[in-house]
């Protein structure tokens, strides 16, 4: 019995004797501890509490994590397999895998894995719109060398709640689906796609008819139907067409965590590949908790890479821009102090209780501490003061006062193993709303982050609660600083959203990163936009209309948020595409900011953008007319203007009567910034290599783009 016990130990652990252990942030140290202990209360499996909170499935005989990891050139995929690892997608050094769960250990060491974390949770971001973007024209093909729909190329919709039999994903005739394949990452029974070991893949008409529609997922049962309508729905006989309406689609649902989207962007890509299309990945979903709102998470350098291999991703912005849910306070020996708002428990049945997320800079510790007051503003209990640089990893407690008890959890970086900041994480659950939750924070120097998040059951949170001032010597929160992660990423495109014709919504995220770089990229229509609805979903809903098809009523719902503006500027994109498929994404972006307007609602925006609209209001005719080599782009039918000599040499000129308030922007063709500034006619190119470029010239009436070839 004895050796038997000892081989099964090797089978454990065997093979860290011969690998470094790998570096964890402090929320995979939290969740190692939080696990095992559930694990050590005489279960031989998780409770459902935990299933939950982490990104934890069941498999047919044992429990499974989802993980991301850094992997060098000695992990052996063969061996981990046989070691019962699920390996998702790999893209240079980060992989997306399921592990079992009895790996997950401090002390982990496996060969090949230099770095591990648990992977985030994530859930959703909850007619005239295409006129506001000027898709119209570029569908009518006014002025442009055709029309364009968004033919040959494939738009990736990554989301909950698919209804694969809706018309809407059908050919504009009702006689073809467009959906060239479906995978439902969460079904348990069914055949995956090449190369995963998951879910269920649907590759034919009669597959998906079949199948009908995606797992009913308790994020949400519509909201993938509803995006992918705006972004390529072919309006089935109604007025609501999508953006790239004769576009292809591949839709993946999502388990509720991101390495399921790095799964689901390898397949796509794969897909893309074998049929040689371009493709365009709407992401609506996004989170706050845990993980580096600066661009530098791992799922943020997988998407860069993803993005230098050609894939376009648009994200959206997040809804938090009526919430005054962070706060920011650059500290001189001094403190800080505010109150935690939050919602009621009898009406938010999924609530577990409140996320603080706390960001500061490298080489500068804080210190935080959870305080409660009473009616009167009485401090009547608190937490130890915990420090960033001397607290443990994970800190699970709680306090009672009187008959309520408030529990807390503390996960703390010294400098987070990413971006080298310090971190700390404090979720807070009190159920008497009476208390008054406070929020202390000190530090001797050094600028620090804070975010207050609802945090859900299911481990989840991405709706901002206020930060506000109780009484005199206590601060409100502000808006800033207010985009989630992963639209942070530096190579997507982050959209805010606006009305109609009209103003930026109040719910639309304030920018910019943590670093202060700007986001949003652009803004889009993203108040009242009418889309299909799914179905299939439980939800009770009041439709704008119905049409039948197939014997079946299907509806459309007018729903709002940057999730709708989003796939506005996926459907572009789309377009953009048809266009010119050998844009990379990078030059995509870029075309999609210089194309952008600005108008009296937005105010004047400089070339660096701003925090609320990005560049300006998404123009998909101007970036068409741009991309296809028209010379007056937003004015074209009075353009008179002339660049000459091109080639050039030393200097360029425009030929034309200036107003004298032009600025102009030169760009490479992969979209990087070369100058910009005031024009008075005259470019020096002296200083400039040789190459082709873009010289964009416009003022408050017309914008302008010409193709320039520099040669000396």
């Amino acid at each position: 019995m004895k050796n038997v016990v000892s081989f099964i130990f090797f089978l454990l652990v065997g093979h860290s004797l011969f690998a470094q252990h790998a570096i964890m942030p402090a929320s995979t140290h939290a969740a190692i501890e939080v696990i095992q202990r559930d694990l050590s209360h005489n279960r031989s499996k998780p409770s459902q509490q935990v299933v939950d909170f982490y990104p934890i499935y069941k498999t047919a005989d044992h429990y499974d994590i989802a993980v991301l990891c850094k992997i060098n050139s000695s992990f052996n995929k063969t061996q981990a397999v046989k070691d019962g690892f699920d390996i998702g997608a790999v893209i240079g050094s980060i992989a997306s895998m399921r592990m079992p769960l009895h790996f997950l250990q401090e002390g982990f060491a496996y060969p090949g894995i230099d770095y591990i974390e648990v992977a985030e949770k994530i859930a959703p971001e909850l007619d005239g719109a295409i006129k506001d973007i000027r898709a119209d024209l570029v569908h009518k093909g006014v002025d442009l060398p055709q029309p364009y729909t968004g033919k040959n190329v494939i738009i990736g919709i990554v989301d909950w709640g698919f209804d694969y039999t809706h018309p809407m994903f059908y050919d504009t005739t009702l006689d073809h689906t467009r959906i060239m394949a479906a995978w439902d990452q969460v079904k348990v029974i069914g055949t995956p796609p090449a190369g995963f070991s998951h879910g269920a893949v649907y590759t034919d008409a009669d597959q998906l008819a079949a199948a009908q529609h995606d797992t009913l997922s308790p994020l949400t049962d519509y909201h993938a139907t509803h995006v992918a309508g705006i972004a390529g729905g072919s309006g089935a006989g109604t007025k609501y067409r999508g953006v790239g309406f004769e576009s292809d689609f591949l839709f993946s649902q999502m388990r509720n965590d991101v390495s399921s989207s790095l799964d689901a962007y390898q397949w796509m890509y794969n897909i893309s590949q074998s049929t040689g299309k371009r493709l365009v990945v709407n992401n609506s979903w996004g989170n706050y908790r845990l993980f580096p709102l600066d661009g530098t998470s791992l799922m943020s350098q997988a998407i860069d890479a993803f993005s230098a291999l050609g894939v376009v991703f648009v994200f959206s912005g997040g809804n938090n821009g009526n919430i005054n849910f962070h706060l920011k306070k650059s500290f001189v020996n001094d403190s800080v102090r505010t109150r935690i708002g939050g919602f009621d428990y009898t009406n938010d049945h999924d609530l577990w209780g409140q996320s603080i997320a706390m960001w500061g800079e490298a080489g500068n510790s804080f210190s935080a501490q959870l305080r409660i007051l009473n009616d009167q503003n009485q401090l009547i209990g608190q937490s130890d003061l915990i420090n960033t640089s001397t607290a443990s990893a994970y800190i699970d407690t709680f306090m009672v006062i009187g008959p309520d008890t408030i529990f807390y959890h503390v996960t703390t970086d010294a400098a987070h193993p990413l971006n080298g900041r310090p971190q700390m994480t404090l979720d807070i659950q009190s159920k008497n709303a009476a208390l008054k939750k406070i929020l202390y924070a000190e530090a001797s120097t050094g600028t620090v982050h804070f975010w207050n998040t609802r945090l859900t059951t299911y481990g989840i949170g991405n709706w901002g609660y206020g930060f506000t001032a109780p009484t005199t010597g206590y601060v409100n929160g502000d808006k800033n600083y207010g985009i989630g992660h992963p639209g942070v990423t530096n190579s997507v495109i982050t959209a805010a959203a606006h009305e109609t014709n009209f103003l930026l919504t109040s719910f639309s995220s304030y920018g910019p990163r943590i670093d202060e770089v700007i986001k949003p990229d652009i803004s889009a229509p993203g108040l009242n936009i009418i889309s299909s609805f799914n179905s299939f979903s439980k939800e009770n809903v009041t439709p704008v209309t119905s049409i039948t098809f197939n014997g079946k009523t299907y509806e459309f719902i007018k729903l709002s948020g940057t999730s709708m503006s989003a796939p506005m500027v996926t459907g572009s994109v789309a377009l953009i595409l048809e266009a010119n498929p050998t844009l990379s994404a990078a030059e995509i972006k870029q075309i999609i900011i210089n194309s952008a307007f600005t108008d009296g609602l937005t105010g004047a925006i400089g070339p660096e953008g701003n925090n609320r609209w990005g560049h300006g209001k998404l123009d998909v005719y101007k970036a068409i007319q741009l991309i296809t080599g028209s010379t007056a782009i937003g004015n074209i039918s009075e353009s008179k203007k002339y660049l000459f000599p091109n080639p050039a040499h030393d200097e360029v000129y425009v030929t034309s009567e200036l107003d004298g308030n032009e600025t102009y922007r030169l760009n490479r063709l992969d979209g990087a910034l070369i100058s910009s500034g005031h024009f008075d006619g005259a470019l020096s190119v002296a200083q400039i290599p040789d190459g082709i470029y873009i010289l964009s010239i416009e003022n408050s009436n017309s914008f302008h783009a010409f193709k320039l070839v520099i040669n000396k």
